[in-house]
């Protein structure tokens, strides 16, 4: 073989290597590149249409384009009870399960009560930060852990009551979803991750004082009147105890009074019988009086239960308006 045609053998060899090492590489980067969340997110949107409510919804929450580019990717469905409960497996009748991330997709329980509306944005909003949580590497969800950490420390009572039925394993990713949701002030680099979803994250947690007010209003109510019952109970309680212990005390009064009538020479004169009578009568006359105070006071005490059962009712009624579960 002379030169020229070994010269020509290796540079089909390397033109060779060359295309083997140039598919190589465009299969590791579409491997790469098929991995990356975002990609999966287009590809998962692709075709999505929400219905005219959960549009509204999207509108209102004032997405980012990586904020729309997820709520497509998620998918939300507003659902009722029976379709609802299926993909959420929501079937405890004391727990109101608003919403869930589940196979990648959201699902929301449409609320239909005007004075709760409300609801159904902030759970399509808190639901979404839970696809945002998913999508974070593991640094970035440190980094915002430690933040959530403090703000948990800071807030200790409020995240009590908000995560006691979620397990140790799951309160920091619920910490994250409702501190974007509910929290008024947040620290301003924990603000700056929220604005890559929300351009308005205020307007959410305004949605959600505004459904949460007639919850916190009857609730304040009932606390107010619950008080005035107790602490009437307590009056009532005591000026009964003094009607009888006063009215025990007259009868004796009487009973020696009347003995003392029949008997001869008892009183000195009609005068010191006529003064005695007088008292007995004026003494009667302020029991009367006690005793029908003791009785208003039960009536209005009373009214006051009275209010308090109807404002249950209406605070179990929100309540059920907000439970898929109810009245299956």
């Amino acid at each position: 073989m002379n030169s020229e045609e070994e010269r020509r053998d290796h540079k089909s060899d390397a033109k060779s290597w060359g295309i083997v090492l140039l598919g190589l590489g465009l299969a590791f980067f579409m491997t790469w590149l098929v991995q990356q969340w975002w990609v999966k997110d287009l590809w998962r949107g692709f075709g999505y249409t929400p219905s005219s409510e959960m549009a509204e919804i999207a509108e209102s929450l004032e997405l980012t384009g990586k904020g729309e580019r997820i709520f497509a990717a998620t998918r939300p469905a507003l659902e009722g009870k029976e379709a609802f409960n299926e993909h959420c497996d929501s079937h405890d009748a004391e727990v109101a399960l608003l919403g869930c991330y589940a196979g990648g997709q959201i699902f929301v329980y449409q609320v239909e009560d005007e004075e709760l509306r409300r609801v159904n944005h902030v759970t399509t909003a808190h639901e979404l930060l839970h696809a945002v949580w998913e999508r974070l590497d593991e640094g970035e969800k440190e980094r915002i852990g430690g933040m959530l950490r403090e703000l948990m420390a800071e807030k200790q009572e409020w995240f009590d009551e908000e995560l006691e039925a979620y397990s140790e394993e799951e309160q920091l990713e619920e910490v994250y979803t409702r501190a974007g949701t509910k929290l008024v002030e947040l620290p301003e680099e924990l603000e700056k991750h929220y604005r890559e979803t929300f351009e308005n994250r205020g307007q959410i947690v305004a949605y959600y004082e505004e459904y949460s007010a007639p919850f916190e209003e009857l609730q304040e109510k009932l606390k107010t009147l619950e008080q005035e019952i107790v602490a009437e109970n307590q009056t009532i309680e005591e000026q009964k105890a003094e009607y009888e212990r006063r009215a025990t005390a007259w009868e004796a009064k009487v009973a020696q009074f009347n003995s003392c009538a029949r008997a001869m020479g008892c009183f000195t004169s009609d005068a010191e019988f006529q003064s005695k009578r007088q008292a007995m009568t004026a003494e009667q006359t302020e029991l009367e009086d006690l005793r029908q105070s003791v009785n208003r006071r039960i009536d209005e005490n009373n009214a006051r239960v009275d209010e308090y059962n109807k404002l249950r009712r209406e605070l179990g009624e929100l309540d059920e308006a907000m439970n898929s579960n109810k009245k299956l």
